[in-house]
Formats: C-alpha cells, structure tokens, sequence
C-alpha cells in the first residue's frame, strides 16, 4: 500500500497463524512490499512495529502517543490504551494524507456514547 500503518502486535492475535514466527511474518507483509515514495507509520514505542516498518522502502514516520494531542483516552467509549492508540494512529494519518486544503472525515467510533467523526483539514 501508498500509506501503511503498523499496530501493536499481540501473540494472542495469532489464532489464524501456526506458528508465532508466522503470525509477524504476515504482520511484516504491510511494509515489505512498500516502494519508495510510500509512507509507514509506526508507534515510536514499539520495537516490533519499527522492526516492521524497516522492511518497508517507503518513508518512515513516527508516531508518538506521548505527543499525540487531537483527543485523549478517556474522551473515547470505548475503553482500553490499546483502542485509543488504534484511533490515534488512524487519526495521525488521516492527518497526515497530501491532500492539501482538502477535508478528511475519519470515522473514530463512540466518543462519550455518540458516534462521532473528526473533520480534518490538511494546508492553510
């Protein structure tokens, strides 16, 4: 893909591989096949999402949770550091698509209980 984003990776995810090994080698699939021109984005505090995003040819782009400022966890209904990470990265890229002066509307989930969606605006 264009612009690809590496999760947390948790073994107890692996319920469709055999094997652990396998459950990261497709996991590293996302970024392997990347050109250059292409974008990865990674969480700055894991060391197995940068280990991925290094196969990609693309440019790498580090996502800090500690720096992240659009919403914080608690505003989400959803519980969990692991949901609002998800939402933070799908935030940072929205926010970070060369669509200059064009809208983005990214689709979060439940925001204290009602379905709530960012419009982002991208150049001047």
């Amino acid at each position: 893909p264009r612009i690809a984003a590496v999760l947390d990776t948790f073994p107890d995810h692996q319920d469709a591989h055999r094997s652990l090994s396998e459950y990261y080698g497709a996991k590293s699939s996302i970024a392997r096949y990347q050109k250059r021109g292409d974008a990865v984005f990674f969480f700055k505090n894991s060391a197995r999402a940068k280990k991925i995003s290094s196969l990609s040819r693309g440019k790498k782009l580090v996502v800090d949770p500690k720096k992240f400022t659009l919403f914080r966890e608690n505003d989400l209904a959803i519980p969990g550091f692991h949901n609002f990470k998800n939402a933070m990265m799908a935030a940072t890229v929205s926010n970070s698509t060369p669509s200059p002066n064009s809208p983005t509307w990214l689709r979060l989930g439940f925001l204290n209980a009602e379905l709530f969606h960012v419009k982002l605006f991208h150049g001047g």
